[in-house]
């Protein structure tokens, strides 16, 4: 009665993309270049993002909203949100034509300067002795959340966050130097904070340490970062000079995924454009040419890697069904052996039975696609 209900109406109040141009939101390495050309260039989206992608977007603002609530009730000070941010993208690009053209900023209700990059904070935290820091809020699942901590980087949220938005904030508080960035799992109530420290000279961001909700903390000893991002805002700048060119010159940039990838393409509303032709692409790429460089030894070394793993397989299994035969023996599933649990359990599994389902609808259940497939033969003596 409601649960299809609420997502409808979401969609019924989906806003429009509106016309790109830079911000610092896009600004991050892992945002799509071709997306960003597609979209730049006015091409219209294969299919618009699904209701209740909306309702997800919506939980986000209200956790950050969450968060406020709780940081006032504590000794830090969280105010100047929604502050503006500006960054003159000419300090990294030097161009005599204008590349970004001017547009209207409804939250200030202002028109932005040419070639600026314009966003807004979420705000500045002071602590108790009068320290600065710029705050930044994001929301995620528990899956990219798990991820952060056991090893990647939200590079999207440094570059916008402690880059992008840090750099534009010197202006305003020249004795600011770093960005909290707070990352809240939506779905554990978890926290996960990164101090992200910004040198304004070298244009240089560093993750200095993380630290997650239940005291667990990431710092090297020595005083090394456990990230360091040189160039990060002029990188940023780059890559929307080039989507400008792109979108000048009429032409696309290559695809950096592969095809078939699942995340960011099964999720991009360009998908079905991007690929199209793509099988056609592929027929007319070269065949029988002479690679020069060091890919032969890295061939050697695949094959002979992919070799030990067969080998190394076929003895595991050996070594697994005599494990389960000396359990077999002892009438056990479980046991200890030394300082080591040896346990054998029945799991109950489940396997889709596609006979019992009828044909039309398999067939419209049925994903078709292309994938990439890379083999590397030996030579037999006899060719060599």
């Amino acid at each position: 009665m409601i649960a299809e209900l609420l997502p409808k109406l979401a969609g019924m109040e989906k806003e429009e993309r509106g016309a790109y141009y830079p911000r610092p939101s896009l600004a991050g390495i892992e945002r799509c270049i071709r997306q960003m050309v597609y979209w730049s260039m006015g091409i219209p989206v294969d299919r618009e993002i699904g209701d209740r992608y909306i309702l997800t977007i919506d939980d986000s603002k209200w956790h950050e909203e969450l968060t406020a609530d709780w940081l006032r009730k504590s000794a830090y000070q969280l105010h100047s949100e929604q502050m503006s941010v500006n960054v003159p993208i000419v300090d990294f690009v030097k161009v005599d034509d204008v590349w970004i053209p001017s547009w209207h900023c409804n939250i200030c209700n202002k028109d932005i300067p040419v070639n600026t990059l314009h966003g807004h904070i979420d705000g500045i935290l002071t602590d108790m002795l009068l320290n600065d820091f710029h705050y930044e809020h994001k929301a995620i699942n528990r899956f990219a959340f798990e991820r952060y901590w056991k090893g990647e980087f939200p590079m999207d949220y440094i570059t916008q966050a402690g880059g992008v938005y840090n750099r534009g904030l010197r202006a305003d508080i020249p004795k600011l130097r770093k960005t909290v960035l707070l990352v809240k799992c939506k779905d554990t109530a978890r926290y996960m904070e990164f101090i992200i420290a910004y040198d304004y000279d070298s244009d240089t961001a560093t993750v200095e340490e993380m630290t997650l909700s239940d005291g667990r903390q990431k710092k090297n000893r020595d005083g090394t970062p456990l990230l360091e991002l040189k160039n990060i805002v002029g990188n940023a700048v780059e890559k929307f000079y080039q989507v400008y060119q792109q979108t000048q010159n009429k032409t696309l940039p290559d695809r950096p995924f592969e095809i078939g990838t699942d995340f960011p393409c099964g999720y991009c509303g360009y998908e079905n454009t991007c690929w199209k032709g793509y099988e056609k692409e592929y027929k007319e790429l070269s065949e029988n040419i002479e690679i020069q460089g060091d890919i032969e030894n890295i061939c050697k070394y695949y094959l002979e890697t992919g070799m030990h793993i067969s080998e190394m397989e076929k003895e595991k299994d050996v070594l697994k069904a005599k494990i389960k035969e000396i359990l077999k023996k002892h009438h056990a599933r479980q046991g200890k052996a030394g300082i080591y649990t040896i346990s054998n359990q029945l799991r109950e599994t489940s396997k889709l039975n596609t006979e019992l389902i009828p044909g039309d609808i398999l067939k419209k259940a049925t994903k078709k696609g292309f994938a990439e497939f890379l083999t590397i033969r030996r030579p037999k003596k006899e060719e060599v």
